[in-house]
């Protein structure tokens, strides 16, 4: 049976402020506090590579790619509904050209209406009418029909 056993890392975390041990000490050279002098820094020493400082856990990094995700899905249903607005909006143009055509057809065989209506309030055009259309005649009149 195998015990678990924590791995002790080869990776050793070096902070030059805080390296005041080993007669390292810089008091005796008039600095004041713990810190090292400015003309000799402290260097970690040569075969022992730096750990990363640790970074936030992502969570800004994930929000700000949720957030352009969702702005990017907003864009395009944007950009999606514009063109099919645009689309309808021509189409209801060309229906309202259409319509207007009609409309116009319309008043101009209202037009011919009302002067018919006109027309036969007059005694002498019912007659002429009767005659030319329904073959009627007056008396002591005989219509001839011929074809030319």
């Amino acid at each position: 049976m195998r015990k678990n056993r924590k791995r002790e890392s080869s990776v050793v975390r070096f902070d030059p402020i805080a390296n005041n041990n080993g007669g390292n000490s810089d008091r005796h050279k008039g600095n004041k506090g713990n810190r090292p002098s400015r003309e000799r820094q402290a260097t970690p020493p040569a075969n022992v590579p730096l750990a990363k400082p640790k970074r936030g856990s992502g969570g800004a990094k994930r929000r700000l790619t949720v957030w352009l995700s969702v702005c990017v899905v907003f864009f395009a249903w944007a950009a999606i509904q514009l063109f099919v607005i645009e689309g309808n909006l021509a189409k209801s143009q060309e229906e309202l050209v259409g319509a207007h055509e009609q409309l116009k057809r319309a008043k101009k065989h209202n037009e011919k209406l009302q002067e018919e209506v006109k027309l036969l309030k007059d005694p002498q055009y019912i007659a002429e009418y009767a005659r030319k259309h329904l073959y009627m005649s007056g008396e002591g009149e005989i219509i001839f029909d011929y074809a030319p």
